[in-house]
């Protein structure tokens, strides 16, 4: 790296930084002084720079640290490049941002703010020695699990942009960084702890939940599971936290879709979605012409209900009279049974109203798997 350019690069960014962020701390301290009034002058400065100055390296350092690993990780640039294309003037008006909100995060490290500050000043330059790759992942990680980052904007909505728009590349970016895990095999309780941890990072970096929904749907780390009409004002379905309930009248959410079934396919199909698994419980509704393009070849659908649900009853007589409008699925005969199967023997089913529970030894079982 050249240190001519770089030092350059440093005292622009700086001085057009420290300008800013010293305008909008002058207001800011006006404001408060008018309200309490404090030492002013030279007094005020010196007292405010023993107090933020701690907040303000941090903010550069964590600032640093997101720009490396955007670059590095995200956009999958060389090191020597990522270190090569810190923009200090954004570091700079992070620092003083923090310095402002007194945002001091715990999580960023004191090798990370070593990395980037030295004698109290962020260095003229900056290089791979100076940040390790090691000490910028740990701290980056820490920061998107942990921290909900406010002050840092400039980045942080470029890596919200790219999780919005490109989820792969997104996604990509937190295995490189060691956070999520790539195996969608895993046992329930795995897969539950990374949906659960792909959520925190999303809200962190400011996703809300429609757009957090739709990237855990697209992530491809962990089986989409629908509860199809699965409940009316339900945010989450009963089957578990790692099905989505799909119902007309749920709470839209994270883990609830309100739509008619009728537009299924916009939410997966149509979305570059399939679906692993389905459960329609007592369906108000015609559903498999809707569903079958948005399912997984291999893919399975339970339908649990009674005879006296007209479209479980219907569903039944096609099996029993073989008509072909089955003939996307595989109906294996010993899947349709009296009962419910196991995994779902401890959760209650109810009738159109919500309420009123339909008693397990009524209820029937058939299961189809998409060819």
């Amino acid at each position: 790296m050249d240190s001519s350019i770089t030092l350059k690069k440093f005292v622009a960014g700086i001085l057009a930084g420290l300008v800013i962020t010293f305008l909008v701390w002058w207001f800011w301290t006006y404001r408060q002084n008018s309200r309490n009034p404090k030492p002013v002058g030279g007094a005020l400065v010196a007292q405010t720079i023993q107090q933020k100055g701690g907040a303000f390296a941090l903010g550069v350092s964590i600032d640093g640290a997101l720009q490396l690993a955007y670059n590095h990780y995200f956009c999958e640039n060389g090191w020597e490049q990522s270190v090569a294309s810190i923009d200090y003037v954004q570091m700079s008006l992070s620092g003083g941002e923090a310095m402002i909100n007194a945002a001091a995060v715990s999580v960023a490290t004191s090798c990370l703010a070593d990395g980037f500050i030295q004698n109290g000043k962020l260095k003229d330059t900056l290089t791979t020695s100076d940040v390790t790759k090691d000490c910028v992942q740990g701290a980056v990680s820490a920061l998107l699990v942990q921290t909900a980052l406010k002050g840092f904007g400039k980045t942080v909505q470029k890596i919200k942009k790219l999780a919005t728009n490109n989820p792969s590349k997104f996604i990509g970016g937190l295995k490189r960084l060691g956070i999520v895990t790539s195996n969608n095999a895993v046992k329930e309780q795995a897969q539950l702890a990374i949906k659960e941890n792909l959520i925190k990072i999303c809200r962190n970096i400011g996703m809300n939940d429609t757009e957090i929904r739709n990237l855990v749907l697209r992530s491809e780390i962990v089986l989409v599971k629908i509860d199809l009409m699965g409940g009316a004002s339900v945010s989450e379905s009963k089957l578990g936290k790692l099905w989505v309930n799909y119902d007309i009248a749920a709470n839209d959410g994270i883990n609830a879709i309100k739509d008619d079934v009728a537009n299924f396919s916009k939410h997966f199909a149509d979305n570059n979605v399939l679906v692993d698994e389905i459960v329609v419980a007592n369906p108000q509704a015609q559903f498999l012409e809707q569903i079958e393009s948005s399912m997984k070849q291999g893919s399975s659908v339970t339908i649990i209900g009674t005879f006296n649900n007209k479209y479980f009853h219907k569903i039944w007589k096609q099996i029993e009279n073989g008509e072909t409008e089955l003939d996307v699925f595989n109906v294996n005969i010993q899947n349709t049974y009296q009962g419910i199967p196991k995994q779902f023997e401890d959760i209650s089913f109810t009738h159109s109203d919500g309420v009123t529970l339909i008693p397990t030894e009524k209820l029937k079982t058939i299961t189809l798997t998409k060819q």
